[in-house]
Order: C-alpha cells, then sequence, then structure tokens
C-alpha cells in the first residue's frame, strides 16, 4: 500500500469521530435558531399586516369625522323642503363627496343613508350594482342603528361579493330654523365609507410562509374573512375554522392541526370581530432542519476532506513531489516534447535521477532536430516545402529590411497540367512536377536563390507549395524590374518540351511577382498577392508573368466579393423576376411573359444578370439559381391562370449548365406538376452556344423536356453558328431572333436577313419572336413580314410581378394598350 493512503488511514478515524461530535453540536443549536427566526419572520408579518389595518382604519375614522362636520353637508340634512334639497343641494354635496373620493379612491362607495335606511346619495368609483336602495331591512343597518357614534365591520359587501370594510357615522343635528332652543339633536341620517381591502389582500397574498402557511383573517366565530389565495384549497370561506378560534388566545405559536396538516399557529385581535391568524407550515420546519443538517454534514465533510489534504500536502513535499516531477516530465517526453529540463537540484537518490533525465532529453532533442529537417522537405522534388518556405520567406524578409534591399516572390502555377495529370495519370504528373524541379534548380542561378537562409544552411528559396504550385525567393533587389529577368527564363525553362510516355507534352507556365516591401507587410500577405496576381498572369494570357498591383487585385478581390454575396442572395432568396410581355404581332394580345431575374444586393447594390450569372456557372450556383427561378416562375404562372388568364404562358432561360445536369428534365417537370402548371403553357429559352458547345446532356435533356409537352425557344438567333444544317435537326419550337438584327434594320442588309429568317423558321414550323422592338417602323416592318411574336421597350419594359399582373388582368386579360415607351 502506497504512503500516500497508508497515513491518513491511520488518522482518518479519530478525525472523523470528532468531527462529528462537533457536528451534532452545532446542528441542534443551529435548528434551534432556525425555528426562531422563522417565528420571528411570521410574526413581523403578522404586525406589518395588522398595523396596516389599524393605520387604514384608524385614518378612515379620522376622515369620516372631517367628512360628516362639512358645512355642506349639514345644510343638505338641515333642508326640509325635498325640491330644494334635491334641485339645488343635491349636486354640490355629490360634487364634494367625489372630490373626497378621488382624494381617497380606495374609498370606492361613500353613501348618505337617511335615518329610515334610505339610500339617499351613492357615489362608486367602479362598475358594482347596487343591491338595494332601501337599507332600512339589512342586518348591516340594524347593526348601524343600534351604534352610538360611530360603526365600523369587516364584512361581504352583498353588491360584489367582496370583502370590504364598513365604517358609517351618524350624523345627529339641531335645526335652528326651526327647532327651539331646548329641542335635542335629532338624528339627521348616515354617513357612511366602504373601502377596499385589495391592499390588505395583496399583503396577505405576496408574504406566505411556505407553499401551505401564511396569515388569514377571520370573524370572532372562526369564519374566514379573507384568505390568500395558495390556502384557499385547504381553507374555504364557509368551513368554520374552530381549531383557530380555539386557540385565538394564544400570542405564542403551538403546533395545532388544520386541513389534516401540522401547523404552528398564533393569533392575535386586530379590532373588533376581527381576528388575524399566522399559520407556520410544520414542514418548513422540516425542511429547514434538513437543510441545516445537510450543510453540517458539508462542513464536517469539507473539514475532514481539508485534514486529509494536509497531511497529503506533507506527504507531497517530503516524498511524492520529486517523484511527482519526473513522472510529468516522462509524460511530457512520451506526449511529443522535445525538450524537457527538471529542477531537481537536491543531493539525493531524486537529485541524481532528474540530472540523468535532463541528458537523455538534451540527447534526444537533437535526434529530433534531424528528423525534422526531413518533415520540411517535400518527398515528391525534395524541394521545400509550404512550412519551410514561409519560415524562410519571413527570414528573408528581415534580411532584406536590415540591409535595405528589395525582395521578390514569385508564385509559379503550371498550366494544362491538370489535363495531362487526367488524361496521362498521376504517375505521369509526379514525374513532370518532378521534371520541372529539376529545371528550375538547374537553370536559376545559384545568386538568384538566397541560399543557406534556413537554420542549417542547407534550404534553398526554390519551393513546391501542394499540387502545380512552386514558389522563388528572390533577395537584394534595387528595383523591381530586376525580377523580370528571372520570370522570364522560369517561364522559358518550363515551356521546352517534355517526355511522357515516350511522347513530348508541352506545358507553361503563369508567374505572379510581388516586392517586399511595398506589396504586403507579412509572409501571409505577401504569398497572397503573388498568387493574386500569378492568377491575373493566367486570366490575361497563359505562359506570361504580372506584378501585383492594387487595382488587378481589386478585380480579383470583387469576384470574390460576388461569389460571396451571390452565396447569402441564394441563402436569404434575394433574388426577384422581373416579367417583359410578348405580344402578339397582328393582335396586340399579350400571348406570354418572359420571366428575367434580377438582384439587388444590400452591399453590391443592382447587380446585372450578365455579370452575375456567368460568376454563378463557374462556381456551381446556377443550378440552385435556375431552379428557384423555374419554382417562382411556375407559380406566378399558376396564380395568372387562377386569376382568369387562362391562355397566358411563361418563358424562363436556361443555362447549358443546367441542361449539362444528368436528371435535369425530372427535376424541371416535378416542379411543374407542383406548381399545377400545364407543361403546354411554360417555355424554356437557351442560347445557341448553349446548345452547340455543350455535351450530349443538353440534347437529351432538351428532348426529354419537349416530349413532355414544353416548348423550347433558341434566343439570340443569329449571333452564333446560325445555319440551315443544324437548325433542321435541333429540339426546338420558337425561334428568337437577336435585338442586334432589329435595331440595325436599316443597315447591312438586316432587313433582306430578317425577311428570309422568318419564312424560313416558318417553313420549319417554328415561331418566331423579335425581341428588342422599340420603334414602330421596327414594328410595323415585322408584321408585313409576317412575324408572329414582337418584345421589347416600345411596349412594355420588364416590370414586377405587380405591375404585370394589372396588365394582365385589366380589359379582359387580352388587349395591350399600345404605346411607344422610349428605351
Amino acid at each position: 500500500m502506497k504512503l500516500r493512503i497508508k497515513l491518513p488511514l491511520l488518522l482518518l478515524p479519530l478525525t472523523a469521530i470528532a468531527l462529528a461530535l462537533v457536528g451534532s453540536f452545532c446542528y441542534v443549536k443551529l435548528r434551534k435558531n432556525a425555528e426562531e427566526k422563522t417565528f420571528k419572520q411570521a410574526s413581523a408579518i403578522a404586525s406589518q399586516i395588522s398595523s396596516h389595518v389599524t393605520s387604514s382604519t384608524a385614518t378612515a375614522l379620522a376622515n369620516i369625522s372631517l367628512f360628516a362636520d362639512y358645512p355642506i353637508l349639514r345644510y343638505y340634512l338641515l333642508t326640509e323642503d325635498e325640491a330644494e334639497r334635491y334641485d339645488l343641494m343635491q349636486r354640490p354635496l355629490q360634487r364634494k363627496l367625489l372630490s373626497i373620493q378621488k382624494a381617497y379612491p380606495e374609498y370606492y362607495e361613500i353613501r348618505l343613508l337617511l335615518p329610515d335606511g334610505f339610500e339617499d346619495i351613492r357615489l362608486v368609483n367602479r362598475d358594482v350594482d347596487n343591491q338595494t336602495e332601501e337599507e332600512g331591512s339589512t342586518a348591516l343597518f340594524q347593526e348601524i342603528q343600534s351604534t352610538s357614534d360611530t360603526f365600523q365591520q369587516f364584512a361581504q359587501n352583498p353588491d360584489n361579493g367582496e370583502l370590504a370594510y364598513f365604517l358609517f357615522k351618524k350624523i345627529v343635528l339641531t335645526n335652528d330654523s326651526s327647532d327651539d332652543f331646548s329641542s335635542l339633536p335629532k338624528l339627521r341620517g348616515f354617513l357612511g365609507i366602504t373601502m377596499e381591502t385589495k391592499v390588505l389582500a395583496n399583503m396577505l397574498e405576496t408574504n406566505p410562509l411556505g407553499d401551505t402557511g401564511g396569515v388569514l383573517l377571520t370573524d370572532n366565530a372562526g369564519y374566514p374573512l379573507l384568505v390568500p389565495t395558495h390556502l384557499k384549497k385547504f381553507i374555504s370561506k364557509e368551513k368554520l375554522l374552530t381549531n383557530l378560534v380555539d386557540y385565538s388566545t394564544h400570542q405564542e405559536f403551538h403546533p395545532i392541526q388544520l386541513a389534516s396538516q401540522g401547523y404552528y399557529h398564533a393569533s392575535g385581535k386586530i379590532m373588533e370581530g376581527v381576528w388575524l391568524h399566522t399559520l407556520v407550515p410544520e414542514k418548513e420546519l422540516v425542511e429547514a432542519s434538513r437543510d441545516i443538517g445537510q450543510m453540517v454534514l458539508g462542513i464536517t465533510a469539507l473539514v475532514l476532506l481539508v485534514s486529509l489534504s494536509i497531511m497529503l500536502y506533507l506527504l507531497k513535499v517530503h516524498v511524492l513531489a520529486p517523484i511527482q516531477v519526473l513522472r510529468k516530465a516522462f509524460l511530457r517526453i512520451g506526449g511529443g516534447e522535445e525538450l524537457v529540463q527538471v529542477s531537481l537540484t537536491s543531493q539525493d537518490e531524486f537529485g541524481d535521477l532528474g540530472r540523468e533525465l535532463n541528458r537523455m532529453s538534451l540527447e534526444l532533442k537533437r535526434s529530433n532536430d534531424k528528423i525534422s529537417n526531413m518533415a520540411f522537405c517535400d518527398s515528391l522534388t525534395q524541394l521545400p516545402n509550404r512550412f519551410m518556405f514561409n519560415k524562410n520567406l519571413k527570414r528573408a524578409m528581415m534580411v532584406s529590411l536590415q540591409e535595405g534591399k528589395q525582395l521578390a516572390l514569385f508564385f509559379v502555377d503550371l498550366d494544362n497540367f491538370k489535363q495531362i495529370n487526367d488524361t496521362l495519370g498521376h504517375q505521369a504528373g509526379d514525374v513532370l512536377l518532378q521534371e520541372v524541379a529539376n529545371r528550375l534548380t538547374k537553370n536559376l542561378r545559384c545568386n538568384d536563390c538566397v541560399s543557406r537562409i534556413s537554420t542549417e544552411g542547407e534550404m534553398n528559396n526554390l519551393a513546391r507549395l501542394g499540387g502545380d504550385e512552386f514558389t522563388f525567393l528572390l533577395p537584394g533587389l534595387d528595383s523591381p524590374m530586376d525580377a523580370k529577368p528571372v520570370a522570364e527564363r522560369i517561364i522559358q525553362t518550363i515551356s521546352q518540351p517534355i517526355s511522357l510516355k515516350g511522347q513530348a507534352h508541352y506545358i507553361g507556365a503563369s508567374v505572379g511577382i510581388a516586392i517586399f516591401p511595398g506589396d504586403g507587410d507579412s509572409a501571409e500577405d505577401l504569398i497572397k498577392h503573388a498568387d493574386l496576381a500569378m492568377y491575373q498572369a493566367k486570366k490575361q494570357n497563359k505562359g506570361s508573368y504580372h506584378y501585383f498591383s492594387k487595382e488587378a487585385s481589386s478585380l480579383v478581390l470583387e469576384r470574390t466579393k460576388l461569389e460571396q454575396r451571390l452565396h447569402k442572395a441564394l441563402e436569404q432568396e434575394a433574388f426577384e423576376l422581373y416579367y417583359q410581355p410578348i405580344i402578339d404581332c397582328q393582335t396586340l394580345e399579350i400571348v406570354s411573359f418572359e420571366a428575367l431575374i434580377r438582384w439587388t444586393d444590400e452591399e453590391l447594390g443592382a447587380v446585372p444578370p450578365d455579370h452575375f450569372i456567368p460568376v454563378a456557372e463557374d462556381i456551381g450556383l446556377i443550378h440552385e439559381i435556375g431552379d428557384w427561378v423555374i419554382r417562382e416562375a411556375s407559380c406566378q404562372l399558376k396564380k395568372w391562370q387562377d386569376s382568369g388568364a387562362k391562355n397566358i404562358s411563361v418563358a424562363v432561360n436556361v443555362s447549358g449548365r443546367q441542361l449539362e445536369r444528368p436528371r435535369f428534365h425530372e427535376q424541371f417537370c416535378s416542379t411543374l406538376r407542383s406548381s399545377g402548371v400545364s407543361p403546354g403553357t411554360f417555355y424554356i429559352e437557351l442560347t445557341e452556344s448553349a446548345i452547340i458547345q455543350g455535351r450530349q446532356e443538353v440534347l437529351e435533356n432538351l428532348h426529354k423536356v419537349r416530349a413532355a409537352g414544353v416548348r423550347v425557344a433558341l434566343d439570340d438567333f443569329g449571333t452564333g453558328y446560325s445555319s440551315l444544317s443544324y437548325l433542321r435537326n435541333l429540339p426546338i419550337d420558337i425561334l428568337k431572333i437577336d435585338r442586334s438584327f432589329i435595331q440595325e434594320l436599316e443597315q447591312h442588309n438586316n432587313s433582306v436577313i430578317l425577311s428570309a429568317i422568318i419564312p424560313m423558321a416558318k417553313a420549319l414550323n417554328l415561331k418566331v419572336i423579335a425581341e428588342g422592338v422599340e420603334e414602330q417602323g421596327q414594328y410595323a416592318f415585322l408584321k408585313n413580314a409576317g412575324c408572329d411574336l414582337v418584345q421589347g421597350y416600345m411596349f412594355c419594359r420588364p416590370q414586377p410581378v405587380a405591375e404585370c399582373t394589372e396588365k394582365l388582368l385589366t380589359e379582359k386579360c387580352s388587349i395591350y394598350e399600345f404605346q411607344l415607351i422610349e428605351p
């Protein structure tokens, strides 16, 4: 058994017994204190409520005495003539009483009773129905009459069924104008106040004593007057609480049984006929005792734990600490840490073991350094890899700053490497990369390389970052133009034929150049800017080099920004469809709409479709965007058809990339079915290049879409490969003549060409749409030439769906109001 276990086992029993005795004494003492605190809290609540009742009733007594002495009230009661009293005196008296009620809104009912009990005046500030005006026969009035001066009582108001405080004062007056000097004062009436008990009820509600305890009011017989809500499930208004009455003389808390539960009860009389009872649930005290017991047990356990900790600490300082230091050192070495040194300087066995561990760790560090140098090398080309190049670049940047010279970073990307790699296989691609590395190593002069920049002096600044990307550092430049010959030599070296599998193959290289300082303050920025410059060189002309410039890089960054915003727009469905009517050339009826996508970005503003659609095709978002357009357009077409435009149809533009998707026709037809649109009222438009340059899947999808009943329109006819040889074999139904022919109708024999295209299309059973019609002369020519449909600014610009709907559903949804719209 270990020492850190033996010693605690010897001392633990003695310590535990002593702590148990102390804990028991503390538990008894704390439990008693907790009970006393609970009773004091309950007594304080009862005292607060009692004080509130006493204060409120005393204030009410003082007020009603003051109100009863008002001259206007005296004059009113002494006026014998009823007509004079009610016509002249009653309104001023009511206003006076209303002012009192506004000052004391808790006096929600002020009444003036005549000696016979008739309710002469009644003012209420809330919706309380009056059960009767004849109070003479009520028990309340009988009790009022029996009092000498004032009457007060907590009772249920028969008008609303709520507990209220009733206060009445007899008004006894002598009429000096009619009574003799010897006449005694006569009873003239009763002034009464009905005061709400909401504040009192709220005090009872907000001062619960546990879940089943609290403070309540009863009368002398034990009937509940006011009970908190949480006690009503145990105590009802109809239940006589004899237990409380029996113990009503107890000012201290005594145990009782109420509603089959144990309580500690104390009570006190707060006014005549009203008793205040305080109930503390017995289970609350039990739970408090349990909490105290748990606390004492926890403290005892904590003290025991601290004692054991002190014992373990002493053991650790003298014996276990050196062992732990050595153990952690071995774990760090096992975890891969290269150099681990311990500070054990004692002149004993632990000190000897620590010094031996330090020597072993140092030898291990030297061995790992040699292995790490091998890890910094690209296994295929034996050039420095990305990690080593970053280290070399940072050192080269520091040297350039110290020497006051410029540093050029070349970013080299091979042209057509992917084609060779895919065609001849990865093995041939590896051979090609090795050959490129060898050529660059041989053809770059020694003084072109920052040799021996690395720590061990074995790495140069030609590196392979990965794939077909190479980097090269050229230090000590006086001018950025000094890098030009090296860039040309790199391109020339790589452009020489390379023999792969017995055949000569040609590749090229695009080179981006970034200069330090100037093109970046950090290694990451310099590499990024050289990469951007390489991208510009590849975009400008493969097999060339390009210096980094902020203007050129801004185009790349704009492209990147556009790609990011496109992704965001697709997630948020920020696109919108505009619709442009297509008009029957002869009748000027709207026969269809072309759906045109629009995008207004919160950061980029309005982005033209010819700007973002090519980007969407490049990054693969065209499928999701195209699906959204088809779904939205088909749903809108269904709405128009349901609104009465039964013969209307809609066209959407489809990219060749969309048609290359093998299951495009299934997704397309499924969307039409989901929206409830007939395929015959929907057609797609695509350009000539999308068909001619597309793969076989394009034609297959077109045939399947047409077979489902959807028409196909050839857009921008005449701008590409237009010829009869392929036109007659294409799966199309509609021919859209490009706007360039319409806008230049009087030039280059365009009218002759159009006169030939339209009959030719009709001979092939194709509908003809002329787009870009902006002038009446153009429209007149097309109409005479037999063109079927026209589209252009002359009739209507592309508009949001709401405006198109209004135009479509006006005038029986068909006749289009002919007007000239300036382009």
